[in-house]
């Protein structure tokens, strides 16, 4: 049954007496199973009073019948945790987990379940007058949405095993698509995971990051750079107003600080400004087995970075190139000296975005080195960071 077909409907008593029109449904919000009506908000002239659900004897296309011939007439007064659907679902938005977007909500699907009355299904297809009758309403589960803002009555945590679903770019796609109260309820959600919090702003478009870090105090930004990506920190701290930066740069970790020092010098469009300064870089001696030993142990780096393990020579200069799948298909004792491809394909700091990705693309790399003049190798390139940096500039350029 439609909650926007309930809305209005007589009330009567059991004596048959009409006692008002209902004005609102009341329903308990839980993390992950459908929420339960408690009551019901009954309008009587021009104020409203509450009815529990156990006073409702029947719900019909006519109206709702009590059990009682009387009704209390105390005024409602709205109870810590109670949701009225009329008032803070219909016309609101919410997001649909399963398309990764939001919607707006038109109608609630209301249904006699095992343990009462429940909200089952939302409605998020908007009808136009003329078709209203004619369409079929297109209901989707209740638990393929969350809601996007919290309720005057206040609701529980968030279902974190449902919104583990999304992906952080898809995460700060909603976040880019909200707007006031519906941003502020969702990057509060995606704060209580620092980590999560870190690879979605990494996603983030940088007018978007600018506009948030704006209302958060230095500490907290230097704290959001610092389990950011180096490369993607970077490029966040040169969007602060010039007067934060240096306060922000000071208060991140000292490691984390010495690696987006040494990247804020290139422009954030060059091979420099893209790189990831972690990488593996072995003498030709190594085994294999002791290579892929090093990546295993290497849970701090961006694992793109350690799809490809490269071979220096005692000067630091790379000479060969040896991919990780390719490692792991060798015996464990095989030096890199003798499996590693040489003359590896590599780019100078100062490479504009167009050659990168071109050279990228022609070579079929996913991993593309980035070396100073002497070829020490300064950092990697991942094809993820080459491809956005490509599509920004296409963008601009339109």
């Amino acid at each position: 049954m439609l909650l926007s077909n309930m809305l209005k409907k007589p009330v009567i008593t059991k004596d048959g007496r009409p006692v008002g029109v209902l004005a609102d449904v009341i329903v308990h919000l839980t993390a992950q199973d459908y929420p339960r009506l408690s009551g019901i908000v009954l309008r009587l002239g021009s104020g409203t009073v509450f009815l529990p659900i156990d006073q409702i004897l029947d719900v019909n296309a006519e109206g709702l019948a009590l059990v009682a011939a009387t009704v209390d007439l105390r005024p409602f007064q709205r109870r810590l945790g109670e949701v009225l659907l009329r008032a803070d679902v219909l016309g609101c938005r919410a997001i649909d987990v399963e398309q990764a977007e939001l919607v707006r909500v038109y109608d609630v699907d209301l249904a006699r379940t095992a343990e009462g009355w429940a909200a089952v299904g939302l409605d998020t297809r908007k009808t136009s007058w003329w078709d209203r009758g004619t369409q079929p309403h297109a209901l989707r589960d209740w638990r393929d949405f969350e809601p996007l803002v919290g309720f005057p009555g206040g609701s529980p945590s968030r279902d974190r095993d449902r919104l583990a679903r999304l992906k952080a770019a898809q995460l700060a796609d909603l976040i880019e698509q909200a707007s006031g109260p519906e941003q502020a309820d969702l990057t509060a959600w995606v704060s209580s995971d620092p980590e999560l919090e870190a690879d979605v702003f990494e996603e983030l478009h940088r007018d978007e990051q600018h506009s948030l870090f704006a209302l958060r105090a230095d500490s907290e930004v230097a704290g959001l750079l610092a389990r950011m990506q180096p490369d993607d920190a970077a490029d966040a701290l040169m969007e602060l107003a010039q007067d934060r930066r240096a306060e922000v740069l000071a208060q991140i970790p000292p490691s984390q600080r010495v690696q987006i020092t040494r990247l804020l010098k290139y422009n954030p469009t060059t091979a420099g400004g893209m790189m990831v300064p972690d990488f593996l870089q072995f003498p030709a001696d190594t085994t294999v087995g002791v290579a892929i030993s090093a990546v295993q142990h290497a849970e701090q780096q961006q694992p793109e970075a350690s799809l490809s393990l490269y071979s220096v020579d005692r000067e630091d200069r790379l000479v060969a190139v040896l991919g990780l799948v390719a490692a792991l298909r060798l015996p464990a004792e095989t030096l890199l000296l003798h499996a590693a491809e040489p003359y590896p394909v590599s780019v100078p700091a100062d490479a504009e975005a167009e050659e990168l990705c071109r050279t990228m693309a022609d070579h079929n790399l996913l991993l593309l080195p980035v070396v100073d003049e002497e070829r020490r190798i300064l950092g990697v390139v991942t094809v993820d960071d080459a491809l956005a940096v490509a599509h920004s500039t296409a963008l601009a350029a339109r």
